[in-house]
């Protein structure tokens, strides 16, 4: 496969196993590549590929922080930029994987979205945002501060971090 002169962007999807190994899928974190990510990101790297959107899908909606750990392994194999998302619960998750992993964005929802959910307690709502599984599980939602984007950016700021 060959991508032509276009960036593109491809989107892998992680999950940690037993082995202390990630593992790339696909279909939303339901497909076993057989690949580890390391490996999967290299191969899109030489077919071309201008940048990997990465999800942590064992972070995914859960507001338990990034996992630094497996965006620190892809950054130190490639050279393209990354898109890191899966697991922002505070603003302080934002400052540590950008400092410690060096990512060159971050893809977010839940942190913003799970007041949605605190005011629209239905079963509905519950279908329509974040992590299904995690949110079916309503203390898991009450438990969560949410924050504005603008608190997210002033907290990066103010650590001399450049946003936009």
């Amino acid at each position: 496969m060959e991508f032509g002169s276009s960036t593109i962007g491809i989107s892998i999807e992680s999950i940690k196993h037993p082995d202390n190994k990630y593992y790339a899928y696909t279909d939303n974190g339901r497909e076993f590549s057989g690949k580890e990510v390391i490996e999967w990101a290299k191969e899109a790297e030489d077919l071309g590929a201008g940048e990997l959107n990465v999800c942590s899908v064992d972070r995914e909606g859960t507001r338990s922080g990034f996992d630094i750990e497996l965006y620190k392994k892809i950054n130190e194999n490639i050279s393209i930029p990354i898109i890191a998302n899966g697991g922002a619960g505070s603003p302080k998750d934002f400052s540590d994987l950008i400092i410690e992993a060096k990512v060159d964005a971050i893809s977010f929802s839940s942190i913003i979205h799970y007041d949605f959910l605190k005011k629209n307690k239905t079963d509905s709502a519950s279908k329509l945002e974040g992590n299904v599984e995690f949110i079916k599980n309503k203390s898991n939602i009450n438990k969560f501060k949410t924050f504005s984007i603008q608190d997210i950016k002033d907290y990066l700021i103010v650590r001399g971090i450049k946003c936009r």
